[in-house]
């Protein structure tokens, strides 16, 4: 499969001034980041708030596949409770923006959405770091085990693109993380 990525720069909150960037397009690829000031410690709605027009407006342009990113964590299970340091530290730090996040997983898993092959990446920590060349741990799940516990942002991304090449993730959450280096 060869893919030719365009990057488009778009009023996310407008589903009009989305049409015309999807028509056309075999897939939209979402890396939407919340700034990580104080104030977003306590409302964030950026991305259920685009998540609506981005799919609105994917449907009336003829586009099925959807793949973007949350986190790890997005949704407490109490049957699978995350690492330590993410269940007790990071998420009640980070209680407003999971808490966004899993609303637009559920956008995207409602019956407004059903014609939508999308697939929900789920990472850790984002680093900028360069790839290592590690391989990519997937699971379907909240997180997983046994990982770096950080991923470079240049790893979501290729594991994103190779997303669009499979079947295997259509229509699902997957959380995703590095495999520790050996020794």
């Amino acid at each position: 499969m060869r893919i030719r990525l365009m990057v488009e720069e778009a009023n996310l909150f407008s589903e009009e001034s989305l049409i015309p960037h999807f028509t056309g397009s075999d897939a939209v690829l979402s890396c939407i980041g919340s700034y990580l000031g104080f104030a977003n410690f306590f409302k964030v709605t950026l991305y259920s708030e685009t998540g609506r027009p981005i799919i609105s407006a994917m449907q009336k342009a003829c586009v099925q596949r959807f793949v973007c990113i949350t986190s790890w964590c997005t949704k407490y299970n109490r049957n699978d409770p995350g690492p330590f340091v993410m269940e007790w530290i990071v998420f009640p730090l980070f209680r407003a923006i999971l808490k966004d996040m899993a609303r637009l997983e559920d956008i995207l898993l409602s019956e407004d959405s059903s014609d939508i092959n999308f697939t929900i990446v789920r990472p850790p920590q984002l680093t900028n770091s360069p790839s290592k060349g590690q391989e990519i741990l997937v699971e379907e799940r909240q997180f997983v085990k046994g990982g770096c516990r950080s991923t470079p942002r240049v790893d979501v991304a290729k594991f994103m693109l190779s997303a669009l090449s499979t079947d295997k993730y259509d229509r699902k959450a997957v959380a995703i993380d590095c495999a520790k280096l050996r020794g």
